[in-house]
This record gives C-alpha cells, sequence and structure tokens, in this order.
C-alpha cells in the first residue's frame, strides 16, 4: 500500500473513531447533525468495505454495529418523517425523502457488505427489517431531482395516477411484487427508478443474508 493510501485510511479511521465517541453529544444537538453523523459513517464504511484494503474491510466490519445504531437512533427519532403521509410542502418533503433514503442506504450498504464476502455471514445483522419493509420507496427522480418548491410541485401535479401511487408504496409490497411480477399496479421489472429497484433487491438479499446464518 502506497504512503498516500496509508495517511488516507489513517484519517478516515481516525474521523471514524472521533464520530463514534462524539456521538452521545451529537443526539443532544439538532436533528440535523444526527442526520450528517449517518452521512459521513456511510461515506467511511462505502471506503472501508469496497475498497482494495483487507485493513480497511477489517476496520469496517468492526465497525459496522455503529452505523447500525446511530441509524436505529435517527429512524426513532424521526419515526413521523419515515412513515407518513406525504408531506404538503416542499422544505418537509425533502427532509423527510433525504431521511427515508439515508436509512435504505445503510440498509443496502449493510446487506450488500455482507453479500460480496465483506462481512461475515455468521455475524450479520441486520439494521430493522420491519423499518426498511414498511418505509415507502425512493421518490421519483424527477422529484427528488427538484431545486425549487415551484418545481417540486409542478412535477408532482403532472404525475399520473400510476406514478402518483407509487409515491405511496412500501418496500415490502415492492418486494411481493418480485415474485408476483405485478402488485396493486406496480411492475418491479419496468421500474424506471434504478435506485428503488436496487433498494428492493437489497431488501431481498437481506433475507438470503440471514438465511445463510442459520
Amino acid at each position: 500500500m502506497r504512503s498516500s493510501e496509508k495517511f488516507a485510511y489513517s484519517m478516515i479511521n481516525q474521523e471514524r473513531e472521533n464520530l463514534i465517541k462524539d456521538f452521545p453529544n451529537i443526539c443532544s444537538k439538532p436533528d440535523i447533525w444526527v442526520l450528517a453523523s449517518v452521512h459521513a459513517m456511510c461515506v467511511y464504511q462505502i471506503v472501508g468495505f469496497f475498497g482494495k484494503s483487507p485493513e480497511q474491510v477489517l476496520q469496517a466490519q468492526l465497525q459496522q454495529p455503529w452505523l447500525l445504531k446511530m441509524t436505529r437512533y435517527l429512524a426513532r427519532t424521526q419515526a413521523t418523517k419515515i412513515i407518513c403521509a406525504p408531506q404538503e410542502t416542499w422544505e418537509s418533503w425533502a427532509l423527510s425523502e433525504t431521511i427515508r433514503r439515508t436509512i435504505l442506504l445503510v440498509n443496502s450498504i449493510n446487506s450488500l457488505s455482507c453479500r460480496v464476502g465483506r462481512q461475515d455471514p455468521r455475524l450479520f445483522e441486520s439494521l430493522d427489517d420491519e423499518l426498511v419493509f414498511q418505509s415507502p420507496l425512493p421518490a421519483a427522480i424527477d422529484l427528488w431531482r427538484a431545486k425549487t418548491a415551484s418545481e417540486w410541485t409542478s412535477k408532482k401535479l403532472s404525475m399520473s395516477a400510476k406514478a402518483a401511487a407509487r409515491e405511496t408504496m412500501k418496500v415490502g409490497t415492492a418486494l411481493e411484487g418480485l415474485s408476483l411480477g405485478e402488485i396493486a399496479g406496480y411492475s418491479y421489472a419496468t421500474d424506471p427508478d434504478q435506485y428503488s429497484r436496487m433498494v428492493v433487491d437489497l431488501s431481498r438479499l437481506n433475507y438470503a443474508n440471514q438465511k445463510s446464518c442459520l
């Protein structure tokens, strides 16, 4: 390993350790701090799990329980924003959607890292199946990319009835569609949103990961 890589990895490890140690204090700060902390941990874990360094893979595996704990705390404190009726304003919707996508990202990192052999399946710990399955699918990409309230409102009003119904569909319902082909008007095979398809696929793999531990 080059000296520059060693330096970068040592910085990542130190920052991750500092974040974990400081998380109890972060919990007393505004909610956005907790969300930002989970985002930072996701970056550190992605670099660790999916990089080329065996040492970093081990470090990521050792620290993964902390990412799960931090995410569960975020989910508990933001429960109404994760599983709720459609938001009336762009600002509240954007925050809720960011939290949901963050939780689904953590679940994806957790499932995929185990599936590709970066976590020992015998030690695999799921995030929270009920939380994931009850979460709505990620919003349509056009809505997610909206930069202003007016753009978001315009995109929302122009959605078809079928597309609008998809916005409230839960991950667990879409997961059922993998075996049924189509459910409640939703076809997994033709969903244009690649991130949603990844979320559903990795939720399915999560089951496989847990079964492999039995």
